[in-house]
């Protein structure tokens, strides 16, 4: 379907981006107000985590995606990616952050949230009442 082929591009470009953002030159904006970088980490890793989860595990209309059966382990992944590349930049020169990773952790803690949230949603508003 279209719709699936255009989530997956999505998230693979954000994914993309958060690395790329992550791992080159520090990015412009981090120092814009205090925490700033905190705040890009958490939208990141929300707008990722949102993009793979209705690419990968639920969306409207689909139902169950791809790694259905792997969806509890998509918040404990996002969030060892996030710790990884904290480390990762020590050796290129950034500056490791363990609140940097925690704001990643709560963006995908908020995206994996929201999904689950919504799938509820729709779950319930498409079954049928029994009286």
């Amino acid at each position: 379907m279209l719709i699936d082929g255009a989530l997956w591009l999505c998230t693979a470009v954000s994914a993309g981006l958060t690395s790329w953002l992550s791992l080159g030159a520090s990015p412009p904006g981090t120092s814009a107000f205090p925490h700033a970088d905190k705040v890009e980490h958490l939208l990141a890793y929300a707008v990722t985590t949102s993009l793979f989860m209705l690419a990968a595990v639920w969306r409207p209309g689909r139902g169950e995606g791809v790694v259905w059966g792997l969806r509890k382990g998509v918040l404990p992944a996002a969030v060892t990616v996030a710790i990884v590349i904290e480390i990762a930049q020590g050796p290129i020169g950034r500056e490791r952050e363990l609140a940097d990773a925690v704001a990643g952790g709560l963006g995908a803690l908020a995206a994996v949230s929201g999904n689950v949230a919504l799938r509820r949603r729709v779950v319930a508003s498409t079954t049928p009442s029994v009286s």
